[in-house]
This record gives structure tokens, C-alpha cells and sequence, in this order.
């Protein structure tokens, strides 16, 4: 483990007890004027670089947009919240907008995610793609496709369900809408003290499971640090709980994003 990751890792363990999150109430996470308090992390850049403003606020509203970029080029963005939450909910209203610069894939198109248990924004490599995180994946109607949005996707790690490991990447959501763009939805992420996570989609829960972990085996490769650090898995609680909001190339919209710490 190099010097540069474990200072990082000694942060994580030291703002997860930040004091001022009050135990049981709600606090606003997004002043709806600034970006204080958010660190951009987009792919093929350092962190905090977001010269073609990726992510921008506006009318109470965090906008996430490509419109800067001639292409898309696999520039996946991520918004970090810099305190990380152990136990928590999360509430926050999102939209689909039409715009998205050529070349995004077909299966990113209407596509963003809430990630949280990820890990702390400043060990991600220039070129790493997406956080080793969970992601409360956000979807938006296409075509006449049936796409439900609530889904749980795995980026470098692996839940169970019922205490099963679940070995697909993306687990479908249960009972959860297909959503056409331009309507707010309301999404709700709670994590309690025990680690059972629950994922609403306008006050109905649509995904349920726990046993957050690192699943080396995953990995693309654009981290291997962590396969060294952990060749046989860990859970992803000892590096970070850090709360990231994804941009994958479509336009998207955040607004009323509040946290209730549980502990």
C-alpha cells in the first residue's frame, strides 16, 4: 500500500465522524446555488477539473451536461459529496432530459446513478471509468423500451439477497416504473447501522439487500492496487462511504438532495 493510499484511507476512517451530522434529522446536502461541499471526478481528468462544466447549478437545480463536449469519449463524470455516511437515508429528486453529445453507448443513453460505500474520490486513477462503489441505478424511458429505473449495479463489488450473493452486475428492481424523461422522480437510498440497504423510487421500495463487499475479480483492471490490497474481498466499508452522483452522458437533473444521518 503506497503512502499516498493510506493517508487517503486515514481521511476516509476520520471524516466519516465529522461532527455536525445530527443523528435523525434531515440536512440539506445541495444549497441550490453553489457546488459547495461536491468534488467533480471525471474520467481522463484530475480530481475537482471539470473545465467543460460537466456539472453546473442553476434555478435550484444541479445540472449534469455534456453539451461542452463534441463527443462523449467514455467520459463518465461523478459529483462527490466530501463527507462520507455510514448509516443513512438519502433523499433527492432526478430527471431525464433529451440532450446527450454522439457517441454515448446505447446502454448509458438515460442512464446516471446514485453511488454510495464508494471509495474515497482521491484514489480513483486518472482513466478509472466509474467508483468502486454500489450504485442505485437511475433510468429513463427510451423509445418504447420498458426500462424500470431502481435497479442495483456493482461496480468492482457484489451484495447478497436473502444471504446469497448475487453474481449479475445489474439486479432489476422488483415492482419499479418505467419513467419517460422530463418528469421528476423522487429516490430514496437508506443504509441502516447493519448495512441492509433499501432503495425507493417514489416512496415504493423496489430493491432490498446487504452484504456490501469488494469483488476483486470484477474489476477492470484500471485499479489494481485494490486486488493486491484485498486479492480475497473485504467489505468496501473499510475504505469509504463516500455518495457520488453519476453523470454516463445523458443530461440529467438533481434537485432537494438531503441526507438524515443514522448514526
Amino acid at each position: 500500500m503506497t503512502r499516498a493510499i493510506k493517508a487517503a484511507l486515514l481521511l476516509s476512517l476520520a471524516l466519516a465522524s465529522v461532527p455536525g451530522q445530527a443523528k435523525g434529522r434531515w440536512q440539506p446536502l445541495f444549497d441550490g446555488k453553489t457546488l459547495n461541499g461536491w468534488t467533480p471526478k471525471i474520467r481522463g481528468l484530475p480530481l475537482g477539473q471539470d473545465d467543460k462544466k460537466v456539472f453546473t447549478v442553476k434555478d435550484g437545480v444541479i445540472h449534469v451536461s455534456h453539451a461542452n463536449y463534441a463527443a462523449f469519449d467514455m467520459h463518465f463524470a461523478h459529483l462527490f459529496y466530501h463527507t462520507p455516511f455510514k448509516a443513512f437515508r438519502l433523499q433527492l429528486d432526478y430527471r431525464f432530459l433529451d440532450a446527450r453529445p454522439p457517441g454515448v453507448p446505447d446502454w448509458a443513453t438515460a442512464n446516471s446513478g446514485i453511488m454510495f460505500d464508494s471509495q474515497p474520490p482521491e484514489t480513483m486513477p486518472l482513466d478509472q471509468a466509474f467508483p468502486i462503489s454500489v450504485e442505485f441505478q437511475l433510468l429513463g424511458k427510451v423509445d418504447d423500451k420498458d426500462r424500470p429505473t431502481g435497479a442495483v449495479c456493482t461496480p468492482g463489488t457484489i451484495v447478497s439477497i436473502g444471504g446469497v450473493p448475487q453474481t449479475e452486475h445489474c439486479i432489476q428492481p422488483s415492482n419499479a416504473q418505467t419513467i419517460a424523461p422530463g418528469i421528476w422522480v423522487r429516490a430514496e437510498l437508506r443504509v441502516d447501522a447493519k448495512g441492509h440497504v433499501t432503495q425507493l423510487i417514489n416512496d415504493r421500495i423496489v430493491a432490498e439487500y446487504d452484504d456490501v463487499a469488494l469483488a476483486p475479480d470484477e474489476l477492470d483492471g484500471s485499479n489494481p492496487m485494490y486486488k493486491a490490497m484485498f486479492p480475497g474481498g473485504v467489505s468496501l466499508k473499510t475504505l469509504g462511504h463516500y455518495v457520488a452522483l453519476q453523470g454516463e452522458g445523458q443530461d440529467v437533473e438533481f434537485r432537494n438532495i438531503r441526507v438524515m444521518p443514522l448514526r
